[in-house]
Formats: C-alpha cells, sequence, structure tokens
C-alpha cells in the first residue's frame, strides 16, 4: 500500500530510511519491509500478525 522514503533534516549525511507496507489480502494483515538505503541487502521484514521480525 504505502511506500517512503525518510531522511532526517538534523544531517545531511544521515541514512536514509526504506519503509513499505505490504498488504495480504486473503488474511486482511499487514507486513511491514524496512532498510536503510545505503544497505539494501539487509532489509528486515515485520509481521505484527505472526509476532515475529525476520532478518533477511
Amino acid at each position: 500500500m504505502g511506500s517512503y522514503s525518510t531522511t532526517s533534516s538534523s544531517a545531511q549525511n544521515s541514512p536514509k530510511l526504506v519503509f513499505r507496507q505490504l498488504f495480504e489480502k486473503e488474511s486482511s494483515t499487514y507486513t511491514y519491509l524496512l532498510a536503510d538505503a545505503s544497505h539494501p541487502q539487509k532489509p528486515a521484514l515485520v509481521n505484527l500478525f505472526a509476532y515475529f521480525v525476520l532478518l533477511l
């Protein structure tokens, strides 16, 4: 659903956060993908319905 990239206004060299909100229609649940834009090969998937965080 939502897709956002953010950066801190207090520092020019702050890491950017990649945030994606994914909706699964069958179970009506959300999963969130979070990553540091400078290290996209190490994202975190957060599935609050299943109560776990899976680090890839």
